[in-house]
């Protein structure tokens, strides 16, 4: 594998061009939440898998390349200093058949970095990112089989720390004493995709593993979205704040299409006395909840998908109780917005999320202010009020009872602009309103009947 390092370079092919974008213009807007600041033409699954910021300004995006100009995909570590503006690119490029693909990235300071990524490699720096090293790390994992993709890495300085599997039957957790150089390895949890360490000594998987001694035993705990393979639910992403206050969050299938899982509904738990006990709601509408990311015990924020073809990235405010859609400015010339894999905030209001398409996104206000109707506050059907089909595609028809009395009908986006306002007669209990117009994306109606206000969603395909 050869390693090579540019500087401020852009990719570009007939295929694939990476395009690092200063989107001034965005940021001046009132509204603007999430900017997109790069973004790849490709419409490959190869993407960014993870971010890290040691602080607004200085961080680390790392994945893989589709292979064009390349023979295989290479890895790919990308370096900031100016907040995203432009990047330094380091790439592992293939020379054998095998793909190459980092997932996880983690800097216990400002020199000191760890990656990981496919065939159980481990990437290092002790120089802030100027050069890079990588080993095999030869783990076994249960039942005697090697890890086929080290998911997530998280070290408290920089000799000691974590590197963790879930993928097919070389699932392990592994702790370091030495900067990577030998590993113990537990194999008393199920594996684990990502940690979440609130401290040096209590640490948590987003499978229900727990150490309260540092990571030197780890034991399960219940959790009330455990894997269910029956069931398809898989647990995602896991974000603690602190010993006993955190979050899970999983994606589900109810079915096969084509041999594939159909991931069409949601769950986030939380927990407020370290995992015994969670309460948890389901979102049948948010497909894809790959990443959760809590900034304090207010605040948070989740990646997700209404439906096959929208992303967003959802907001709390009050402790997951509601969660909000926001707004993504910017896509590639697919019109292809991209699964959030991961989002990671350096300070209280400059946050970064990436995802497939090479999609990086960056907030300066911690999102912005909540605008629309949460999607945990209206069901399809309430108090009578029936909306079909949704999604919709032409037109989406409304019924409710007559003893509502609605007045009028407005349409709102998901930024709470006003995009369509219809009068409604009294002895009227239904209408169909013409949506063919409307570009895809979340919709929310306002019904004002004599009485008072009644809402209810759709999702424009």
């Amino acid at each position: 594998m050869i390693q090579t390092t540019l500087k401020n370079y852009l990719f570009k092919s007939k295929k694939q061009a990476i395009v690092f974008l200063l989107l001034i213009g965005f940021c001046l807007q009132a509204k603007a939440q999430w900017n997109m600041i790069a973004y790849s033409n490709d419409s490959s699954s190869c993407g960014w898998e993870d971010v890290f910021f040691l602080n607004k300004d200085t961080g680390f995006v790392v994945g893989c390349l589709w292979p064009a100009p390349y023979t295989h995909p290479p890895a790919v570590i990308l370096r900031t200093h100016n907040g995203g503006l432009t990047w330094d690119t380091t790439l592992f490029i293939n020379t054998n058949v095998e793909p190459h693909q980092i997932m996880s990235i983690h800097c216990p300071n400002d020199s000191v970095c760890y990656a990981v990524g496919f065939k159980g490699r481990l990437y290092k720096t002790t120089d802030g990112g100027n050069t890079w090293t990588w080993s095999n790390t030869n783990m076994i994992g249960y039942n005697g089989n090697p890890p086929v993709t080290l998911e997530d890495v998280y070290f408290f300085d920089k000799d000691t720390g974590f590197v963790c599997n879930a993928a097919g039957a070389g699932h392990l957790i592994a702790q370091t004493n030495d900067g990577g150089i030998s590993w113990t390895v537990y194999l008393s949890c199920i594996g684990a995709k990502q940690f979440s360490f609130p401290n040096r000594k209590v640490g948590y998987t987003n499978f229900g593993c727990k150490t309260t001694n540092g990571g030197n035993t780890w034991s399960e705990i219940n959790t009330p979205i455990y894997i269910d393979y029956e069931k398809k639910t898989y647990l995602q992403s896991v974000s603690f704040l602190t010993d006993e206050y955190g979050f899970v969050a999983a994606t589900g299938s109810h079915g096969f299409t084509w041999g594939y899982d159909v991931f069409n509904f949601g769950i986030i738990a939380r927990t407020k006395d370290g995992g015994n006990s969670w309460d948890y709601k389901d979102y049948p509408n948010i497909r894809l909840l790959q990443t959760i990311q809590m900034l304090n015990d207010s605040i948070g924020f989740f990646g997700g998908a209404p439906n096959q073809h929208l992303r967003y990235i959802f907001k709390t405010e009050n402790g997951g109780d509601n969660w909000y859609p926001q707004e993504l400015i910017g896509k590639n010339s697919y019109n292809y917005y991209p699964d959030i894999f991961s989002i990671h905030c350096p300070t209280d209001s400059v946050c970064y999320a990436v995802g497939r398409y090479q999609y990086i996104y960056k907030t300066t206000n911690a999102g912005g202010p909540l605008i629309g109707v949460g999607i945990n506050e209206n069901k399809v059907q309430t108090n009578g009020l029936r909306v079909y089909p949704n999604p919709a595609s032409n037109s989406v028809t409304l019924e409710w009872s007559k003893e509502l009395q609605v007045q009028s009908l407005a349409v709102f986006d998901y930024l709470g602009r006003e995009v369509q306002r219809e009068q409604v007669s009294n002895n009227t209990s239904s209408i169909q309103l013409d949506v063919s117009a409307l570009p895809q994306g979340m919709y929310f109606l306002h019904l004002q009947t004599e009485k008072d206000l009644q809402t209810a969603k759709f999702i424009k395909q």
